[in-house]
C-alpha cells in the first residue's frame, strides 16, 4: 500500500475519532446515550478510545523504527532508541506516566515562589520534550531527507499538541473548570498528537525500500541500500 494511502487512512480515523468526541459533547444526545457512547470517546477522560488509538499509533511508529534498526545492523543505535522512546510514549498514554510530574512541577513553583497560570506538570514535562525534541533533531539530520523531514515534522505537531496547546487547555480549565473552550483545545491536542505520530510512522517507512528479484520479494532500508550503490 503506497505512503500517501496509508496516511490518509490513518489520519482519517484520527480526525474522525476527535469529530465524534465533539459533537457526542456538544449535542448530549440523551442519558443511554452518553452512558453507552459518550465516556468512551471523551477525550479528556484517561483509557478512552482516542488514547488508545493515539497508544496504537505511538506503538506503530515503535514497531515500524524497530523494523528499521533490525534491518541496519551496526549503524542501528540511534533508531533502537527511538523504537524504546516511541513505545514508551505509547506506554504513558495509556497510564498517564506524565502526570505523575504534578509533584515535582508543585516544588518548583512553591521553589519559585510563584503560580504557574497552568497544569504544574508541564513544567517539568517542557523540559524533558524539549531536550528529546532537540536530540531527535540532531540525529535526523544524519537520515535521508523524506525522513528527516518527515520526523521533524512530527517534532514540531506532536510538540505543539502536548505543550503549547495543552499549555494553554490547561489555562482554559482553570478558568472554566471544563466547558466546550476546554473540550475543543483538548480535542485539538490529541489530534495534533495523532497526527505527529501519523507523520511519524510515514517518515520511518520512507526508510524502506522493497525489491522483487526473480519474483522473489526482499526488503532493506534507504540508508543501506545507498550505501550499497
Amino acid at each position: 500500500m503506497p505512503l500517501k494511502s496509508i496516511g490518509v487512512a490513518l489520519f482519517g480515523v484520527s480526525l474522525l475519532l476527535i469529530v465524534v468526541d465533539q459533537l457526542l459533547f456538544n449535542l448530549r444526545p440523551g442519558e443511554k446515550l452518553d452512558a453507552l457512547l459518550y465516556i468512551y470517546f471523551d477525550v479528556t477522560r484517561e483509557g478512552n478510545v482516542p488514547t488508545f488509538w493515539n497508544a496504537a499509533l505511538l506503538l506503530l511508529v515503535g514497531a515500524t523504527a524497530a523494523l528499521v534498526a533490525y534491518l541496519t545492523p551496526g549503524r542501528a543505535v540511534g533508531w533502537w532508541v527511538a523504537a524504546a522512546v516511541a513505545t514508551l510514549m505509547s506506554l504513558d498514554e495509556t497510564v498517564q506516566i506524565h502526570e505523575h510530574l504534578n509533584g515535582l512541577g508543585n516544588a518548583i513553583q512553591a521553589w519559585l515562589g510563584v503560580t504557574f497560570p497552568t497544569f504544574t506538570w508541564l513544567i517539568p514535562g517542557i523540559l524533558i520534550a524539549l531536550a528529546g525534541a532537540v536530540l531527535l533533531w540532531i540525529w535526523s539530520g544524519r537520515q535521508p531527507t523524506t525522513t528527516r523531514r518527515g520526523l521533524r515534522l512530527a517534532v514540531v505537531l506532536y510538540g505543539g499538541g502536548v505543550v503549547a496547546v495543552e499549555a494553554v487547555g490547561g489555562m482554559v480549565w482553570r478558568a472554566t473548570s471544563g466547558g466546550s473552550a476546554y473540550q475543543a483545545m483538548a480535542g485539538l491536542e490529541e489530534l495534533l498528537e495523532m497526527t505527529g505520530a501519523v507523520v511519524a510512522v510515514l517518515a520511518v517507512l520512507a526508510m524502506l525500500v522493497v525489491t522483487r528479484i526473480d519474483g522473489i520479494r526482499s526488503i532493506s532500508t534507504m540508508s543501506r541500500a545507498a550505501v550499497e550503490e
